[in-house]
């Protein structure tokens, strides 16, 4: 009883203070006041009586006026020191220098990492081969102790002709990438672990045309693979190699491999940033041929197509993309497990875990309806609810929309002028809700 009589007298106080106290109204009427709100009545604020009524309907918005109250003194101290145009120098100063910051999105959990990026493309200019030669290098750690180091050698224009080459050097490591087992009907609940390494030597060569709508680039490229797999470093997980060597599973020791391909890819997007009319397509083709042992030969086809559609009237945006991969066997060779179509993860199906479903043909679908619900200046808040539709099948198996998994969710992504500052989604699908912090987006 004691405890009932304490509760209700203190709800008494606080109902008592929020309604009689002047104090506390003044400052209350306060916080509805929201500079940066662009549809506000202009001219001095002049402080206004508020009713018994008026003051009792509004308790239950108290806390969002306080969140708003705090936005706006944020949003104050970045007029008053000028944050906003000192983070512009300073970014100019790094890029003008070749350094750039950015962040990494983690493809296991969707958790933000860092990356840190060096360019000069200047090193050598105005030759008579090139345009310009010069190189990029890059070091990223996620979230989940993806690591990734790299290094790029640039050619422009090679001989006045429009054709570039790039030569990389990339080493990554990821000591604990998951695997479900293949197929559709795979258990989120029968979970592996494996530590996957990758050395890659990687040449490419295109030239991009320009065209009456958007650009056209062709690129054709090879690639030396030398992949190393052994047993991952989540203890919580049973280990690949304790399983699935005794079941045949190609590439679970890993083994080296040639690639050479060929991609084309057409684009006219209003603004690659921010579309909101155009597309992206591109469609790619390679042949891989296991070498030292390694018995894999087989084709891989991609596919993808974005386009974006501007709502009438209004600066929102219907965005659609359709992709695709498939893997074909060559003769009597072998397709390496780590190499297979995958699903899941922030830029497939949503609703589910990173590479969650593995097979040797993957299909998928994203809608997204991008509006905004917040701007100023050059800061905007936008917010994109989405639909994901997907399903990986085998050898001999067709696509049936029966047998895809669904997912749905959310976005909220803040954006400064034309580029995705941070972008947080939240999916949801029949195997649970996932989360992801990233700074681009899905499409």
């Amino acid at each position: 009883m004691t405890n009932y009589l304490q509760k209700w007298t203190k709800l008494f106080c606080i109902l008592f203070i929020s309604i009689f106290l002047p104090s506390v109204s003044v400052f209350a009427q306060d916080l509805t006041y929201d500079r940066y709100t662009e549809d506000l009545r202009t001219g001095t604020y002049q402080k206004q009586k508020i009713t018994l009524t008026e003051r009792i309907l509004s308790l239950p918005a108290y806390p969002l006026e306080l969140t708003k109250y705090l936005a706006d003194n944020v949003l104050n101290w970045v007029d008053k020191y000028h944050v906003e145009d000192k983070t512009i120098w300073l970014v100019k100063e790094l890029t003008d220098k070749g350094i750039y910051l950015s962040g990494k999105a983690s493809k296991h959990s969707g958790g933000l990492g860092g990356r840190v990026t060096v360019v000069k493309d200047d090193l050598i200019k105005l030759s008579p081969f090139v345009e310009s030669a010069g190189f990029k290098a890059w070091t990223g750690l996620s979230s989940q102790l993806y690591n990734e180091n790299a290094g790029q050698l640039v050619l422009k224009n090679i001989l006045n002709t429009g054709v570039y080459a790039n030569q990389t050097f990339l080493f990554e490591s990821r000591p604990q990438e998951d695997f479900f087992g293949v197929g559709r009907r795979s258990s989120r609940a029968n979970s592996f672990t494996y530590d996957y390494q990758r050395m890659l030597y990687d040449t490419k060569v295109g030239k991009e045309f320009d065209l009456i709508w958007g650009s056209l680039n062709v690129e054709a490229m090879y690639a030396f693979n030398d992949v190393k797999i052994s047993n991952g470093q989540d203890t919580g997980k049973r280990d690949i190699q304790d399983f699935f060597i005794e079941q045949n599973l190609s590439g679970v020791n890993g083994g080296d491999y040639h690639t050479v391909g060929l991609e084309i890819v057409h684009d006219d997007r209003d603004n690659k940033g921010f579309p909101t009319r155009g597309g992206v397509r591109s469609a790619s083709v390679y042949y891989n041929k296991g070498v030292d042992g390694a018995d894999y030969e087989y084709m891989k086809y991609k596919f993808s197509a974005a386009q974006y559609f501007k709502v009438y009237k209004t600066d929102s945006v219907i965005g659609l993309k359709v992709g695709g991969e498939f893997n074909d066997k060559v003769a009597n060779g072998t397709l390496p497990f780590f190499d297979m179509a995958r699903l899941g993860g922030s830029e497939t199906i949503r609703g589910y875990q990173y590479n969650r479903f593995f097979d040797n043909n993957a299909l998928w679908m994203n809608m997204e309806y991008r509006y905004n619900i917040w701007k100023y200046r050059i800061f905007r808040l936008d917010m994109a609810p989405f639909l994901d539709l997907g399903s990986v099948f085998g050898e001999g198996d067709d696509f049936e929309i029966s047998n895809s998994k669904l997912s749905y969710g959310s976005a909220f992504r803040f954006r400064v002028a034309s580029k995705t500052f941070l972008n947080i989604e939240v999916a949801k699908s029949g195997e649970g809700t996932e989360f992801y912090f990233k700074t681009k987006t899905a499409f």
